[in-house]
């Protein structure tokens, strides 16, 4: 989920930013915020990623039986379930 990746960026940089001007608490609470926007996005990306692979494999996929020829038989009629 790359636009809250995004945000979350901006505000660590924000964070060291407002460290580096010697304004502690800013710096901390843009931190947080940018660590639980880092975790969201992660998590969602995980979520995202794991329902796809759920409704990919959850689906039924129509196959079709295909009619061996005479050489295909000649070379891998040992492999016919009889």
């Amino acid at each position: 989920m790359w636009p809250i990746n995004i945000v979350a960026l901006a505000f660590s940089v924000m964070s060291r930013n407002s460290l580096q001007q010697g304004n502690i608490d800013g710096a901390r609470r843009l931190g947080r915020n940018a660590m639980v926007l880092s975790v969201v996005s992660i998590l969602g990306g995980i979520a995202i990623i794991t329902a796809a692979i759920v409704l990919n494999w959850g689906c039924k996929r129509h196959t079709y039986k295909r009619k061996w020829t005479s050489w295909e038989m000649g070379l891998f009629g040992f492999l016919m379930v009889r």
